[in-house]
């Protein structure tokens, strides 16, 4: 009965809660007519936190904001309202006007489609030849007033009677009996473009191409719209909208060459517009411009500024996919066994990428990238010797490869053959002097050798080719560590610090070296952000115990110790037993 009882209450409970939103949800409404839009969004926003689903909600909010000109706020409202209820036409009726206002006038454009799609509305001198034929159209709807092609017929005959509101009228009943009729709204876009209105014409011509239908009967002239496309770019040469549409139009009709001269008129207009790579790349893969496609994709990854793991996965997935046709076509192409070895390889697709590889070189056996790129998948999957024999068989087929030698240097390194790996960075300099990575590399090495002076000349090197290496002043720190000189240290673990490195090693050296320095609550510091970032750092507890310790916090000190020794610290066991009693 108890559990039954609880539902009940829950029911009651979730049925109040929604009766709760709904009277909010009216004095929001109340507050907006009264045109007192600031008390509406907060009415709007309370109902919302109970009813996070209540699209008109959302609505009304972002009409609210609409009208207090918030215009980027009302976006991301009509958007949520959107995202609850994707049928309601009003809801990309006003975010298309959100947008225009906004200068998204190819964003409003899809917002208008979309709402003419859901809820297609009417829009609110005769030549003497033409008035038989009219007559005929005229009676034809008398007889049948459901008949949307003589409606979209007399609209073309009022057209050219230059009776241009009738027969915006005529294509609008057209389109309302018969919305996916593209003769309709290439008929009144036309009428539109005549009367002066560029944008309504370029809505009708974009639901024109979108409806493009199959019989031939019901064509409109397509060829004609590429022509309005043509002009709308050559009256407007340097405008980026009028480009992107025209490019994005010239598509859906086929016509692929004239997209690809838009976006390039758009990328020399605007270099960085990584939108304009990627859809070129996309027509260039229609073309069987494969490799022309992969350059787009990937210029369009690097100038995109909010990449994001997810989108380059998209784009190394997309490159794949073109390789698969390159090879389709070529099995004997090596370059694109190796080219898609490298993008199986950024997907992580280790044991497969190495599958390219193989093919890559069995086609070719002096291809030494195959083998430098099979050397690096080797690696990933802990394969050291055979990375290192890839590594030396690419060196064999090209000596001056200095990367071959640091690729190389690096996986002794990762099995501490340290002599050899400092062979090979010396091998690297040599070939590259001005290669940073090789001296702080090659300083790792001298360390791990204890050949300290070494190790900081080539740190300090690195530092004078690129002053803002970050792991070269870090290593630099850690070398006076250990030789006690811990200002110094101090001193390149900061420079380290502000350049990024962000780990838990480091603070936890720079505290210990203000421990050495009795600075106990800087050292506490450092010690509490080793630990947020390492919490399992056993030698970071224990450090941090004996600044408590001397700062007299002796509680605190001792739970430091036994969690130190919770994680494996001897050592923590005998300070517990000497300063805990």
């Amino acid at each position: 009965m108890k559990r039954l009882s609880l539902i009940i209450v829950l029911f009651y409970s979730i049925v109040s809660n929604a009766q709760n939103a709904e009277e909010i949800f009216k004095s929001a409404e109340t507050k907006f007519y009264a045109e007192d839009y600031k008390g509406a969004i907060t009415e709007y926003s309370k109902a919302l936190e109970i009813n996070p689903e209540h699209d008109k909600a959302y609505f009304g909010r972002a009409n609210s904001k609409f009208n207090l000109n918030d215009i980027k706020g009302s976006i991301r409202d009509y958007n949520k309202a959107i995202e609850l209820n994707s049928k309601e036409s009003k809801y990309y009726y006003s975010r298309g006007n959100a947008k225009y206002k906004n200068e998204d006038y190819f964003g409003s454009i899809d917002d208008f489609n979309k709402a003419l799609e859901l809820k297609p509305e009417a829009i609110v001198s005769d030549e003497p030849d033409l008035k038989n034929v009219l007559d005929v159209y005229n009676k034809t709807i008398e007889q049948n007033p459901k008949d949307h092609k003589a409606y979209s017929i007399r609209g073309a005959l009022k057209t050219e009677m230059k009776d241009y509101d009738g027969a915006i009228k005529d294509f609008s009943k057209a389109i309302e009996l018969q919305p996916n009729y593209a003769k309709a709204y290439y008929g009144r876009g036309n009428v539109k473009y005549i009367k002066g209105d560029v944008s309504g014409a370029v809505i009708d011509f974009n639901k024109a191409i979108e409806l493009k239908p199959q019989a031939s009967a019901d064509m409109p002239d397509y060829t004609k719209l590429l022509d309005f496309y043509n002009k709308m770019v050559a009256n407007n040469p340097n405008d980026a909208k009028t480009l992107e549409n025209s490019g994005i139009n010239k598509v859906k009709l086929n016509d692929f060459q004239g997209a690809i001269v838009d976006y390039n008129s758009l990328i020399n207009l605007n270099p960085n517009d990584y939108n304009a790579y990627y859809n070129r790349a996309n027509i260039k893969y229609t073309t069987y411009d494969y490799y022309g496609a992969i350059d787009d994709f990937l210029k369009s990854l690097e100038l995109n500024p909010e990449k994001t793991e997810d989108s380059k996965i998209s784009i190394y997935i997309k490159i794949v996919e073109i390789l698969d046709k390159v090879i389709e076509m070529n099995p004997y192409d090596s370059k694109a066994f190796n080219f898609r070895g490298q993008y199986k390889y950024n997907l992580n697709e280790f044991a497969v990428s190495v599958i390219d590889f193989n093919k890559a070189i069995e086609l070719d056996k002096s291809f030494s990238e195959a083998y430098f790129n099979r050397a690096n998948s080797f690696i990933s999957q802990n394969s050291f010797d055979k990375a290192i024999n890839d590594f030396s068989k690419c060196i064999e087929l090209k000596s001056d490869n200095y990367l071959a030698y640091y690729f190389r240097g690096l996986t002794y390194f990762k099995i501490s053959k340290f002599t050899e790996a400092l062979a090979d960075f010396n091998k690297t300099i040599e070939l590259k002097s001005d290669y940073v990575n090789a001296y702080v590399k090659r300083g790792l090495a001298m360390y791990k050798i204890e050949k300290l002076k070494e190790a900081i000349d080539d740190f300090s090197k690195a530092i004078i080719l690129d002053s803002k290496c970050s792991e070269a002043y870090f290593g630099r720190g850690s070398i006076k560590y250990d030789m006690q000189d811990y200002s110094s240290a101090i001193t390149d673990y900061d420079t380290a610090i502000k350049l990024g490195e962000n780990t838990s090693d480091i603070y936890y050296n720079r505290g210990f070296c203000k421990s050495r320095l009795s600075q106990h609550k800087e050292a506490l510091k450092d010690y509490n952000k080793a630990i947020e970032i390492d919490p399992s750092k056993k030698e970071a507890y224990f450090n941090r115990g004996y600044s408590k310790y001397y700062l007299e916090d002796k509680y605190g000190a001792c739970f430091d110790w036994s969690k130190s020794g919770e994680l494996g610290s001897d050592e923590a066991y005998k300070v517990i037993k000497q300063f805990c009693k």
